[in-house]
């Protein structure tokens, strides 16, 4: 039996509009339909579609995974190795190209502004968002704070950073338990990196429980020594010509942290 579609479908950038008539066939068959639609269309996204329950977003655009820059975000990663890959291009992130985590990734995106309105809502200053900011000695080394804001009740005559995250139920629950240093530590160097940067003393993290829009608020007081190691280990990477060793705890391609890594397909190949 065949299984027609014709169908409107909205992509993670929403100018990019793409009208595709796939019938029901094998994946392979669809990704070269897609590829031919696309050709037609001019459009960097579309989807392929094999069985239907496959629906599965592409993404065309393979240049959307190249940074130029060693992230803070990334760098409280607890492999060197990764990060390594990640500097050097090694590989095409499976994030890069699956459209639910492209989606997600928006999601986060289109949070930021709802929490920046309920900040404003409750009085508080929002000085700038997006703030770049950057290491003196290796500019490479950089990223963008959510924000710097001030007039809070706790702190009214101080500036404080922003950083701002969106979570899931489980991860949620654990974060309100330990705390960002303990649960979400990459979050926790990416803050502190940013304080370093910006000469801040402290710093709001606000999380989002997506299931649930309950929120979780933490200050975050300046933590030089972590900054400062971290900074350490950044600049090792970026200085070394030579892959790094795996993390200790890699035991093979399906453990912890291996196993949502975008780079263990060729970290783990012979």
């Amino acid at each position: 039996m065949m299984f027609n579609i014709d169908t409107m479908v909205a992509m993670p950038y929403r100018r990019y509009l793409v009208q595709v008539e796939l019938a029901y066939l094998p994946m392979q068959k669809s990704s070269a339909r897609l590829h031919e639609a696309n050709s037609q269309f001019g459009r960097p996204y579309g989807i392929a579609i094999g069985r239907p329950q496959s629906l599965k977003f592409l993404n065309k655009n393979k240049k959307s995974w190249i940074r130029y820059h060693l992230g803070a975000s990334q760098i409280g990663m607890p492999c060197k190795r990764a990060l390594w890959f990640s500097l050097h291009w090694c590989d095409i992130p499976s994030s890069s190209t699956d459209g639910r985590l492209l989606r997600l990734f928006e999601t986060g995106k289109l949070e930021e502004d709802r929490m920046l309105t309920n900040l404003r809502d409750i009085g508080v200053i929002i000085d700038t968002t997006q703030r770049y900011l950057h290491d003196a000695e290796y500019p490479m080394i950089s990223g963008s704070c959510d924000g710097i804001a001030h007039g809070f009740s706790d702190y009214p005559d101080e500036h404080v950073l922003l950083e701002f995250k969106t979570s899931n139920t489980k991860s949620f629950k654990a974060l309100k338990e330990k705390g960002v240093k303990e649960e979400k530590y990459q979050h926790y160097v990416q803050i502190n990196l940013y304080l370093l940067w910006s000469g801040l003393k402290r710093a709001l993290y606000l999380v989002t429980c997506k299931e649930t829009d309950e929120l979780y608020a933490e200050w975050v007081e300046f933590d030089a020594d972590v900054a400062n190691a971290e900074l350490a280990k950044a600049k090792e990477i970026l200085s070394s010509q030579k892959l790094p060793a795996r993390c200790e705890t890699a035991k093979s391609e399906a453990s912890m942290p291996c196993r949502f890594c975008d780079y263990k397909g060729i970290c783990w190949s012979k």
